[in-house]
C-alpha cells in the first residue's frame, strides 16, 4: 500500500525529530490503523483470522467510483486463493499472515509504534483504546503477539503515570506465563519509584494475588503431585483435594476440568526465590516488617550471596527494631549490621559498585542516628562519584549529608553541596 511505504519513508525522519515528518507521519499512520480497526473481519467472534474476503451476492452491484476501494477489491480476490489454502492448514493462531499486502507482524509494530508517537504528544487516551482494540483482534491471538500488545500497553502506561494499567497488565501477563519471572521485574521496572508507585504496589488485590501465586510455586518445586492442570483456566492450580485449596470445596465444573496428565515445566520443579523475594517486598512496603523478614529469610536460605536479599534483610531489620512491638530492638540492629556487611562484600564482587555500596552503609548508619559514620560514607560516595560519569546514587548521598550537615550546625558546607551536586 502507498500509504504503508510512506510510513516507512517518514520513520527516519520523524526519529531524527523533523516536526513536519512527524505530523505526516502521524497522519498516514492513523489512516492505516483506522482501516485495520474497522475491518469487521479481523474482529470476529471466531477468534481466530482466516482472511479477508469478498461477499460474492446474486446481484451484481455498482462498480466502485473510488480507485482506492477497486484497488482493495482487486487485492482480495487475488488473496482469495492462498489464503483459502492457509486457513485449511490446521494452525491454531494466525491462519493468515497477511492483511492487504501487508505481514501481521508489521501491521502490529506500525500499531505499537503509533501508540508509543500518540502517548509521547499526550494523547494517551487514545493510545491505550488503540491497544485495547487489537488486543481483541482475532489476528492477534497468539501469545506471542498478546505479550507484545500488553508490553506496548505497560510502555504507554508508564508514560503516562498511569499505574494501575501497570498492575493490571503485568498481573495477566503473568497469568499467561506461569512460573516466568519476566512478568514481576516488569512490574517493578515500571512502577518505579514516589508514593504513588508504593500505593498501587501495595495494593490489597495485588498482594492477595501474589501471595496465591507464591503458594503454587512453592507447591510445585517442592510437592509436584499436588498440582494439576486446569483445562478452564490454562493454568496449574491445586487439586480438587488438595488441603492447601481455600475452604469451601470446588464446583463440579471445576472439579471436571481439571486434568492430572499434563506435566509440570522443569522450571516450576526448581525453587522460586524471585517470587517469595517479590512479596516480601510488598509486605516491606505495607509497613509489615516481621512478617516481610520470614519471606526475606526464606529466600536468603537459597540465594545467599544475593545482595540484594541482604541489603532487603537490612531495611526489615531496621524496621521491625523501630516498632514497638520489638522485644529485642538490640538483636534486630545488630541482624542489620550483619546483612550490611554482607552485602557490602558480595556487591563488590559484583563490579565497581562503590558508590552505590557506601551510600547504603551510610544510609543504614543514618537510620541508626550515628550521623558521624554516617557522614564519613556519604563522603566516600561523593568522592567515589567525582570521578565518574554515572554518579549513581551521588544525589542522594549529597542530600542526606547536606542534612547532617544542617542540622549539626555547618552550614557552610551544606551550601557548598547544594551548589555542586543539588543545582540544575
Amino acid at each position: 500500500m502507498e500509504g504503508y511505504q510512506r510510513v516507512k519513508q517518514l520513520w527516519p525522519r520523524m526519529l531524527a525529530g523533523e516536526e513536519e515528518a512527524s505530523r505526516e507521519w502521524l497522519v498516514e499512520a492513523e489512516k492505516l490503523v483506522e482501516a485495520f480497526r474497522q475491518n469487521r473481519r479481523l474482529f470476529s467472534t471466531s477468534r481466530v483470522f482466516k482472511g479477508v474476503f469478498l461477499k460474492r451476492t446474486s446481484r451484481v452491484k455498482q462498480e466502485a467510483g473510488d480507485e482506492k476501494e477497486m484497488l482493495s477489491r482487486l487485492q482480495f480476490d487475488l488473496a482469495h486463493e492462498s489464503t483459502a489454502r492457509k486457513t485449511r492448514s490446521g494452525d491454531k493462531f494466525n491462519q493468515v499472515d497477511v492483511f492487504r499486502g501487508i505481514t501481521l507482524d508489521d501491521w502490529l509494530r506500525l500499531i505499537i509504534q503509533y501508540s508509543f508517537t500518540l502517548t509521547q504528544r499526550g494523547g494517551y487516551t487514545q493510545a491505550d483504546e488503540v491497544l485495547r482494540h487489537i488486543l481483541v483482534s482475532s489476528a492477534y491471538q497468539s501469545p506471542v503477539y498478546q505479550n507484545a500488545i500488553r508490553a506496548g500497553l505497560m510502555t504507554c502506561a508508564s508514560f503516562a503515570g498511569v499505574l494501575a494499567v501497570i498492575i493490571e497488565q503485568t498481573r495477566k501477563l503473568h497469568v499467561g506465563n506461569q512460573f516466568n519471572n519476566e512478568p514481576l521485574r516488569m512490574q517493578a521496572a515500571g512502577l518505579g519509584s514516589g508514593a504513588a508507585a508504593t500505593d498501587s504496589f501495595t495494593l490489597q488485590t495485588l498482594h492477595k494475588y501474589l501471595h496465591r501465586e507464591m503458594r503454587l510455586a512453592d507447591a510445585a518445586a517442592l510437592r509436584p503431585d499436588a498440582l494439576v492442570w486446569s483445562v478452564q483456566t490454562k493454568r496449574f492450580n491445586f487439586g480438587p483435594d488438595d488441603p492447601e485449596e481455600e475452604e469451601g470445596g470446588q464446583s463440579t465444573e471445576r472439579r471436571k476440568s481439571m486434568k492430572r496428565k499434563m506435566p509440570l515445566p522443569d522450571v516450576a520443579r526448581e525453587y522460586n526465590p524471585v517470587i517469595v523475594a517479590f512479596y516480601a517486598q510488598v509486605l516491606l512496603a505495607a509497613g509489615s516488617f516481621q512478617s516481610a523478614l520470614y519471606y526475606f529469610l526464606l529466600a536468603f536460605d537459597h540465594c545467599e550471596e544475593d545482595p540484594m536479599i541482604s541489603l532487603c534483610l537490612t531495611v526489615a531489620s531496621l524496621g521491625r527494631a523501630a516498632q514497638r512491638q520489638c522485644s529485642n530492638r538490640a538483636r534486630f540492629i545488630v541482624q542489620a549490621l550483619a546483612f550490611i556487611t554482607r552485602y557490602r562484600t558480595y556487591r563488590a564482587v559484583d563490579g565497581d559498585h562503590i558508590v552505590e555500596v557506601e551510600y547504603n552503609v551510610g544510609r543504614t548508619f543514618h537510620s541508626l542516628g550515628l550521623l558521624s559514620d554516617a557522614a564519613r560514607h556519604y563522603e566516600l560516595a561523593l568522592e567515589a562519584a567525582s570521578t565518574r560519569t554515572d554518579t549513581g546514587c551521588a544525589v542522594e548521598a549529597a542530600y542526606n549529608l547536606s542534612m547532617i550537615y544542617s542540622s549539626t550546625g555547618v552550614r557552610h558546607l551544606a551550601v557548598d553541596l547544594y551548589k555542586r551536586w543539588l543545582s540544575i
